[in-house]
């Protein structure tokens, strides 16, 4: 299945989410959050709260939670359980008020290892090219030139770990699509600016095809894109409470955090 829109944008959503998020974990790697055992977590949209949910801390690390509608209803309860290498392993609905299922599985990964603990598969991606334990390249299932489908992604990283730039290279239709993305961060390794470069690449014609078309669209440029955000901190643990989008100098509040 060759990559649409909507894969793209779940591409980039993970792309993201690696860049600040220790393998498959739903926070942030800090260890201060050892010392808390709750928080809860809203998420904006437009203004308006779109979801809230409730974490249960063990350790660290998040071992259940609670999801509530806008209107303040619970709509799931979920445990999470992790593998020997901390990386998520399975989620757990215990209660689901849309169907009143419990005890499901919502997902579980796959993983497997290398002979150093390094994670070379988690059931859609490969990963390869380690440096400090960090994959320098990360390939999907299906990714291949010569079918052109899947993507194939290269990582650069900072010295503390977090992803300094990745070069994407996946397939759209008939055109294939060259992504790069440098990320910054402020001092407690939160992500605030991403600058993207998109180049689309039309898949050529034949030479016999090829004909001068007076009227025809000149090669299309690179796109950029660039995001900005700002967060508000919880004293000095660098844990965020409030993480902001910046657009034109004004914040737009993305997740507000109670502790």
């Amino acid at each position: 299945m060759k990559a649409n829109f909507v894969t793209l944008l779940l591409l980039f959503a993970s792309i993201n989410a690696f860049a600040q998020v220790k393998n498959t974990s739903l926070i942030e790697e800090n260890p201060n959050w050892k010392s808390y055992k709750e928080f809860a977590e809203t998420t904006f949209s437009n203004g308006e709260i779109k979801e809230k949910r409730e974490y249960t801390l063990k350790d660290g690390i998040i071992s259940f939670y609670r999801v509530y509608d806008k209107e303040g209803d619970v709509q799931r309860e979920v445990e999470v359980e992790y593998d020997a290498q901390g990386n998520l392993y399975q989620e757990r609905k215990m209660f689901d008020k849309s169907t009143g299922i419990t005890r499901e599985i919502i997902f579980q990964n796959e993983f497997t290892y290398d002979d150093k603990n390094n994670l070379i598969d988690d059931g859609e991606n490969s990963y390869s090219k380690f440096n400090r334990g960090l994959p320098q390249v990360v390939t999907s299932r299906e990714y291949s030139e010569e079918r052109e489908q899947g993507f194939r992604r290269i990582l650069a990283y900072n010295q503390n770990g977090t992803i300094k730039l990745s070069k994407t290279t996946l397939f759209e239709g008939e055109d294939r699509k060259m992504i790069i993305i440098t990320y910054k961060y402020d001092d407690c390794n939160n992500l605030i600016e991403t600058v993207q470069k998109t180049t689309i690449q039309a898949k050529p014609q034949p030479k016999k095809r090829r004909k001068r078309n007076k009227n025809a669209a000149p090669p299309r440029r690179p796109e950029f894109e660039r995001k900005y955000y700002a967060y508000e901190y919880e004293g000095d643990t660098c844990l965020w409470t409030k993480k902001y989008e910046v657009i034109n100098d004004e914040k737009i509040l993305l997740k507000e955090r109670e502790f």
